[in-house]
């Protein structure tokens, strides 16, 4: 997987990821589906770059630079990593305690330290696949445009 060198080259993907989608929508609306055919896919607007490593190079981009107070991600037990959805790194994982929650589902408690330089406390849902939500800490200083 690739990384942005520049914020343009981030801002050159995110508008051909825009304009990709926008067509896919409007492909959507007119012929009332939620599938869209690899043939038609072809046609719309930078089909030949937007990919599932683009939009995980986007999302990496801006969980990096965006420092987000609240975020959904994916745990790798056996690594201690917190990744996206296609396994790209967002940060270590510290597993706490487990619990079963009133829903009768394991959970149990992490800490995420970033590799955008924040800390995050969460609840890993580990019966319910390998996802977890996080939340910043409240005492770190965020660098907000």
């Amino acid at each position: 997987m690739n990384t942005f060198t520049s914020h343009s080259e981030y801002l050159k993907a995110k508008i051909a990821l825009s304009e990709y989608e926008m067509s896919a929508n409007v492909y959507r609306t007119q012929n009332k589906t939620n599938g869209i055919p690899v043939e038609i896919c072809a046609t719309f607007p930078h089909a030949n770059i937007v990919n599932n490593d683009l939009r995980g190079c986007i999302e990496l981009y801006e969980f990096a630079q965006d420092k987000p107070k609240k975020y959904f991600l994916y745990i790798n037990e056996k690594e201690k990593k917190a990744t996206t959805w296609n396994g790209e790194i967002l940060g270590n994982v510290f597993f706490g305690k487990s619990y079963i929650s009133n829903m009768g589902d394991k959970r149990q408690q992490i800490d995420v330290y970033a590799i955008n330089g924040v800390k995050y406390y969460g609840i890993y849902f580990k019966s319910s696949g390998n996802y977890a939500r996080i939340k910043a800490y409240k005492n770190q200083q965020f660098n907000l445009l």
